[in-house]
């Protein structure tokens, strides 16, 4: 009964407010698509087929693609406009497209936020992103293990340095999960600073930890 209620107000909603993509405003088929054909196809040719490595022992970021076009318009929309459901969508589209690269892994861990940022967004972007990976990858959401124990300022109004700085001691993992390789999800890498520093903070083998994320910045890393 909650079901049948629950499509009768979306599809009211719908004919009320068509839904339009996130990335170029027309409209969509269907709500919850958040996404065009077209600006789905534009973020699978932004794809990133080169790997770099946030940090010297760890193993070679896997990215969805380029921060720009609708991939950037849906991150946006994903950290400041509300719209949770798209994270897991993003997810599960960046687990069709690099799912291969993340064959080994034993688990998802999403990039931990601080409580209080938490509190004001609602919700953590970037577990949003691993429940949606972990869901269509079949593999275990691994949670708890890592917190984020310093409010750190904004990454976006520092340089590569201050960046670094900021987040240096920001992590304090429980222990090693179980398994022998997992995927830290987090939603943008720029100079790589914060997905370093949670997994500089690990205290177990580095080279076990993959960096992942949905898209990386074209920012200098230097």
């Amino acid at each position: 009964m909650i079901t049948s209620c629950k499509a009768l107000w979306n599809a009211w909603m719908d004919a009320l407010y068509p839904p339009h993509c996130i990335g170029c405003d027309r409209l969509v088929g269907e709500g919850g698509a958040y996404l065009c054909g077209g600006c789905w196809e534009t973020i699978n040719r932004q794809r990133i087929t080169s790997s770099s490595q946030c940090t010297g022992d760890s193993e070679a970021e896997v990215v969805l693609g380029a921060f720009q076009g609708p991939l950037r318009e849906a991150i946006h929309a994903l950290k400041f406009r509300h719209k949770r459901g798209l994270g897991r969508a993003l997810g599960r589209h960046m687990a069709r497209a690099v799912g291969p690269k993340l064959a080994h892994v034993d688990g998802i861990i999403p990039l931990p936020l601080h409580p209080a940022r938490v509190r004001e967004r609602g919700y953590n972007q970037s577990f949003e992103i691993a429940f949606g990976l972990a869901e269509a990858l079949d593999v275990p959401l691994v949670r708890g293990w890592v917190v984020r124990t310093q409010n750190t300022r904004q990454q976006s109004h520092l340089n590569a340095e201050e960046r670094r700085a900021n987040v240096r001691l920001a992590f304090c993992w429980r222990g090693v999960p179980p398994g022998r390789a997992w995927a830290l999800v987090d939603d943008v890498i720029t100079t790589g600073a914060t997905i370093s520093a949670c997994i500089n903070a690990f205290p177990g083998r580095v080279e076990d930890i993959v960096p992942t994320a949905l898209a990386r910045s074209e920012v200098s890393r230097s």
